[in-house]
């Protein structure tokens, strides 16, 4: 995560908690950060390591957007 605050100085955690990607443990943040010095938008990283291999999800969106698309996901 000290990469992301070093990449976007804005950042805002929203949320980091424990989940699961193929009943493996992982770890999810959602947050929010300014790109490009002027559009907002929320993201979702979710990562585990299986083996020896590192696995990183990333869903990106404007705000107003994200709950339907990642809710949409979700049902999938």
């Amino acid at each position: 995560m000290l990469d992301l605050k070093r990449s976007n100085p804005d950042l805002n955690v929203l949320e980091s908690t424990s989940t699961t990607i193929a009943d493996k443990p992982a770890h999810k943040i959602v947050f929010s950060a300014i790109y490009n010095k002027e559009v907002e938008r929320k993201a979702m990283q979710v990562w585990t390591v299986i083996g020896n291999k590192a696995f990183l999800i990333t869903y990106k969106a404007e705000p107003d957007k994200f709950k339907l698309l990642a809710d949409y996901r979700k049902n999938d």
